[in-house]
This record gives C-alpha cells, structure tokens and sequence, in this order.
C-alpha cells in the first residue's frame, strides 16, 4: 500500500494540477541529524579540553560554546572547513530537491541534474548578495597618499587597541594570580589545621 499526499491547485477558472507526493517525502527531515556530525567535530577538536576554557575564562570568555569552537576552528584553518562545507552543502541540497521536486518535474530525477541546480541557484544567490553589498556601500576613489594615510591611521588605532587589550588581559591574569595564592594559602591554612 503506497501512501499519497495531494495538493489541489486552481489555475484559472477551470484547470486544476493536483500535486501527488509519496509520505517517503518526510524522509528529508533526517537531513537535521547532521547536527551529530557538527558534534563530532567539536568533540575532536583540540580546542575541546579544559586547558583553553581555562584561558579562555582568564580572557572573560566562555570557550566551551559550540559557536566558540566553530569560530576558532574557521579562523584556523579556513579552507578546511569551507570546503567540505560546501560540498556537504551542495550534495545535501541536491537530494533534498530531488526527493522534493522528483514527483512534480521529471528532470530532477537525475541527481546530476539536481546537483547542477543548486550550484546555479546558490551562485546566483551569492552574485546577487554581493551586487546588493557593492550597491549599498559605494567606494570613495582616494589618492594613493590618502589611502597610505589612512591605512596607516587604521594599523596605529589597532596597535593602540591591542595595547590596551593587552594591559588589560595582563591585569586579569594578575587578579586571578592573586586570587589563586589567596585559595593556596586557606587551602594550606586548613591543611596544617587539620
């Protein structure tokens, strides 16, 4: 017994498409367990362990988020992620339009040919993203001289910026210095007093 679901679509006054899809169609849904591979990959991380939560607790940060650890990893090693990312993306994308286009249009059902949709369609996204940013932020044409002037103004603000992150992160780590002798010294007191 094969079960259907149909949609009926009124074109005009009299012409009617009735959309039949098998309930198999669900199936994409298992599609969201991919979340285990995200976890995989966070817990072979070597940014996973208690060493970089301790630092990262000096630094005032929680470094056991999940975002944390994909963030770190993309800054790391960029093409490693973004690549298999990709592919993943694409391939995934692919079954699911073919699962979901296949009873409607007959072209999808070649996987290539699904394939060869999502690319176009996540290029031209992308291209169209990307003529939105250009349009929205118009360039200013600068001469040489006042773009070395103002590079140079953007690398001196940094490297003031980073002093004072790197003051500061100096007094954190003396704060917690002093509060870690502090907890030594009680746990010795207690010690001798017992």
């Amino acid at each position: 017994m094969r079960y259907l679901m149909k949609w009926l679509v009124k074109r005009g006054d009299a012409c009617y498409l009735i959309y039949q899809y098998p309930v198999e169609v669900f199936g994409v849904f298992m599609a969201l367990r991919l979340y285990l591979l995200a976890r995989f990959v966070r817990s072979a991380s070597a940014l996973y362990s208690p060493w970089i939560s301790l630092v990262g607790s000096l630094n005032g940060l929680d470094a056991m988020r999940p975002f944390f650890h994909f963030k770190a990893i993309f800054k790391l090693h960029p093409l490693n992620v973004l690549l298999p990312l990709t592919l993943l993306n694409t391939m995934i994308t692919a079954a699911i339009v073919r699962v979901l286009e296949r009873p409607v249009q007959a072209a999808f059902d070649n996987y290539w040919k699904a394939i060869w949709f999502t690319i176009v369609t996540l290029l031209f996204a992308r291209m169209r993203a990307a003529r939105k940013l250009r349009l929205e932020k118009p360039t200013i044409e600068l001469s040489i001289e006042d773009q070395v002037a103002e590079m140079e103004a953007t690398v001196l603000a940094e490297v003031e910026r980073l002093e004072a992150q790197k003051v500061d992160i100096l007094e954190r780590i003396q704060t917690k210095a002093e509060q870690l002798a502090v907890l030594k010294e009680i746990l010795e007191m207690k010690k001798r007093a017992s």
